[in-house]
């Protein structure tokens, strides 16, 4: 009998040990998906004010991003940091614009605005096996965001374009600097040893305010969201 217990808690031993890991690795991924904004932003607050609220609904748009994560792992927990680029924006199908002239001219399409992202994360996650190839480890942490630029690509009845806007006017209407909240889902695949493939479904959220509010009685709030499908590797080091 004690020989049997013995051998059993030794199975039990082997079997954590064989899980655990205790490495620096590598993560790199791309991950696309949709993104739009909560809050009320430029025009939409505007809009709203005026009573128009039918005028303010957003829709979402097609982003990308990407980045590689450099961590530690010690038996199942993960901590790490890193680099990535984050796409958001969001769309608006039913615009109606209307330029000062003798007669004024009218226009209506759509205007989609795409802003880039440059995060820099701390990430913390913990493995939880589910077989000998298989596992999953949720992660949770929060990301400092330099926000670069705003792509507006324009589709209405006068106008087809996709331009940046400069960097003054980019500086006088957003905070170069914000927070992100970010989780994510990894399905992870064990291909060799210090290797494993993951699919993770991901969620980015903006914390602060982007807009920078100049007018104290015109207020606006961006808070810009995206929920991405990403795919990579683990590399263990």
């Amino acid at each position: 009998m004690k020989l049997k217990l013995l051998a059993a808690m030794a199975a039990v031993v082997f079997t954590t040990n064989s899980y655990a890991r205790n490495e620096f690795y590598l993560k790199p991924y791309v991950g696309a998906g949709i993104s739009n904004i909560a809050g009320d932003a430029g025009e939409r607050s505007y809009l709203k004010i005026m009573g128009r609220n039918d005028d303010t609904k957003l829709r979402s748009v097609y982003t990308f991003s990407a980045g590689v994560e450099m961590g530690y792992q010690i038996h199942k927990l993960r901590v790490s940091t890193g680099i990535g680029y984050l796409q958001t924006g969001n769309q608006n199908k039913d615009v109606l614009l209307v330029f000062e002239g003798n007669p004024p001219v009218r226009d209506s399409g759509s205007i989609a605005v795409k802003f880039k992202h440059l995060l820099v994360p701390i990430n913390v996650g913990y493995e939880i096996n589910i077989g000998k190839k298989f596992s999953i480890t949720p992660q949770t942490g929060f990301a400092i965001s330099y926000n670069m630029q705003r792509v507006d690509d324009w589709n209405t009845n006068l106008n087809t374009e996709k331009t940046a806007i400069n960097q003054g006017t980019f500086t006088n209407l957003y905070k170069p600097i914000s927070v992100f909240s970010s989780s994510s889902l990894n399905f992870e695949y064990s291909l060799v040893k210090k290797i494993r493939l993951f699919v993770a479904p991901a969620f980015y959220y903006m914390l602060t305010n982007m807009d920078a509010v100049h007018n104290p009685a015109f207020k606006t709030t961006e808070h810009p969201y995206a929920l991405h499908l990403s795919v990579g590797c683990y590399v263990g080091l």
